[in-house]
């Protein structure tokens, strides 16, 4: 994991009481080859998720259309033990 110290002297970025900062961590890349290399599909091949439940009004999870690498590697946490109800 690599921090950085963010430095606002001298720029326009104004930082006042309250405001927040965004992480968004991205998977080792290694690990996101190794499960390509395991799946029989391109990475560069776009999907979109489609929500089939016509009375959710939930969204997305994540920006689509999206490519299958894009998704592993910003989106999608393959570090995290599975669920159970997953695993059903």
């Amino acid at each position: 994991m690599t921090i950085s110290r963010i430095l606002f002297e001298g720029s326009r970025i104004r930082y006042e009481a309250g405001d927040h900062l965004a992480v968004f961590p991205t998977n080792d890349p290694e690990l996101v080859e190794a499960i390509i290399s395991l799946m029989d599909f391109n990475p560069e091949q776009a999907f979109r998720l489609i929500n089939i439940d016509e009375e959710s009004s939930k969204r997305n999870p994540f920006p689509c259309p999206c490519t299958y690498r894009t998704a592993l590697t910003h989106y999608v946490d393959i570090c995290a033990p599975l669920k159970s109800h997953v695993l059903k």
